[in-house]
């Protein structure tokens, strides 16, 4: 999981994701830390904000395939990044 710290999460957050997410789900970031990457910085760069959040209680949408996520969830979807950043738990919506 320390290519999640390269990425800007913090360790309280890891630890935050540890503590809500099983072993298996663990286990799943690390096998799947490029697709992982990939889907971090393609929702920074749409606008997403509360990565943090999303990591910690909607971390299956990470494990999604990540071209699959961009076309589902596009930059010009303007409402729905703006109804994530209110409410992280409309990205099941995506899932």
């Amino acid at each position: 999981m320390n290519n999640l710290i390269d990425l800007g999460i913090s360790e309280e957050t890891l630890n935050k994701i540890i503590e809500v997410n099983g072993d298996a789900i663990i286990l799943s970031i690390e096998c799947n830390e490029e697709s992982i990457t990939n889907i971090i910085n393609y929702l920074k760069y749409i606008g997403i904000k509360n990565i943090d959040d999303l990591l910690t209680y909607e971390i299956d949408f990470f494990l999604n395939d990540f071209e699959e996520i961009k076309k589902k969830l596009r930059r010009e979807n303007v409402m729905d990044i703006y109804n994530i950043n209110m409410d992280f738990t409309y990205i099941e919506k995506f899932n």
